[in-house]
């Protein structure tokens, strides 16, 4: 089986550089051709809750993922897309407008022969993030999708996610010291996951740290910030690795 898998592009606007990436992402011979794509979340910088205005916004990278959708389907394949922090509570519109996509909210898991292979955003199972989990049990309950989508304009939706995500993106001015300290962390994280699930792949994103760490015969792959990185993970022939775009 071939898999493709990206996380934390961040996508703001159509036509930027991030815009640019995703579409060379997409049309990588490798995607184009895998059994599988995995979005793994926080593909858009900001889109939470259900409101059909994200689609015009994000007009271009929805043509390039429906391109995506429609080759791959017909030939047997399929995308799934995962939920990030920056991208959540999407079903319904997900399911109007990409009905042939899996939608998937936290965890998504694929045997391959003889092998486990677990694909996950990374915040539901970060370890020593007790904050962040709580205002994941805030922001993902039902009364909080409701107000989000039902009650709340879109253009409030919008200014707020904004605003919160240019603080979020301090996270890529860390410096070196604690960019290792982030990465051992998430390999911690990987670890931990291995004993309780016994996987022998595990695929995240959210540190914004590329990594490629291998122990005890299990593997963690994390293409890191795209923007930045420009790389994807791919899995194929019981092995993983990341992939350059250029």
């Amino acid at each position: 089986m071939k898999i493709s898998a990206i996380s934390d592009v961040h996508l703001m606007r159509d036509f930027d550089d991030s815009a640019r990436m995703f579409e060379k992402f997409i049309s990588n011979p490798l995607v184009q051709n895998s059994d599988q794509v995995i979005l793994l979340g926080d593909i858009f910088d900001c889109m939470v809750g259900n409101k059909q205005k994200y689609f015009s916004d994000h007009s271009a990278a929805i043509k390039l993922v429906q391109g995506l959708v429609d080759k791959l389907v017909a030939n047997g394949g399929k995308v799934v897309f995962i939920e990030g922090n920056h991208d959540f509570h999407l079903r319904k519109i997900f399911r109007e407008r990409f009905p042939a996509i899996e939608y998937c909210e936290e965890i998504y898991v694929i045997e391959d022969q003889t092998k486990k292979l677990f694909f996950a955003h990374g915040d539901s199972v970060e370890i020593d993030n007790p904050g962040h989990q709580l205002f994941r049990k805030l922001v993902k309950n039902p009364v909080f999708e409701f107000v989000l989508s039902q009650l709340i304009p879109y253009e409030v939706v919008r200014n707020v996610g904004e605003s919160w995500s240019r603080k979020s993106r301090k996270y890529n001015e860390l410096t070196e010291a604690e960019n290792v300290l982030v990465r051992e962390k998430f390999r911690q994280t990987a670890a931990r996951f291995w004993i309780k699930e016994s996987c022998h792949l595990l695929v995240l994103g959210h540190s914004h740290l590329a990594d490629n760490y291998t122990a005890n015969g299990m593997q963690y792959l994390n293409n890191g910030f795209f923007p930045q990185t420009q790389t994807f993970s791919y899995f194929e022939n019981g092995q993983g690795r990341l992939v350059s775009i250029n």
